[in-house]
């Protein structure tokens, strides 16, 4: 097994919230675009476009770091956010947690007026398709956010 080092494991963590927070301003398209749908609204062709935008940019960014010498090559541990380097693995540790108290944060009212939607006025804009784009779009702007928040003072990579 190759030397893993502390810089490609930062580095590694730091594109996956780059990736992620591309998702999540994906599916947050998606999401409104389902909601203006529902409230009668006519947005025209603006949301498909957008989203068509959004994974180019996607298409674009994995591009980047599959090629050249980003020295990711973690292989599975960068697939299940395995670290080592200490500051990695508590930065990872903290947006995983936070992406959590995101999802609960979501989840309780849900619980709560999940059986009485007619009657809480927004029956009408919580599908189960909208609710699990709204899980989706927490769980992965929160985290990416998270990571990115957390290695601010990391300082700028040499590529980008």
């Amino acid at each position: 097994m190759s030397k893993w080092t502390a810089e490609a494991q930062a580095k590694s963590l730091k594109y996956g919230a780059y990736i992620s927070l591309i998702s999540g301003v994906y599916f947050t398209i998606m999401l409104i675009s389902k909601w203006l749908e529902l409230a009668g609204k006519d947005v025209g062709e603006w949301p498909s476009i957008l989203m068509v935008l959004v994974a180019l940019l996607f298409v674009g960014v994995v591009t980047r770091m599959s090629t050249g010498s980003h020295k990711l090559a973690g292989g599975w541990r960068e697939m299940f956010g395995i670290y080592y380097d200490e500051f990695t693995r508590e930065t990872s540790r903290k947006a995983n947690a936070r992406a959590f108290v995101g999802l609960i944060i979501v989840l309780i009212p849900g619980v709560l007026i999940g059986e009485n939607l007619e009657a809480a006025h927004i029956g009408s804009y919580v599908t189960v398709s909208t609710y699990s784009l709204t899980l989706i779009v927490v769980g992965t702007l929160v985290w990416s956010l998270s990571v990115l928040w957390e290695m601010r003072d990391q300082g700028d990579d040499d590529n980008g």
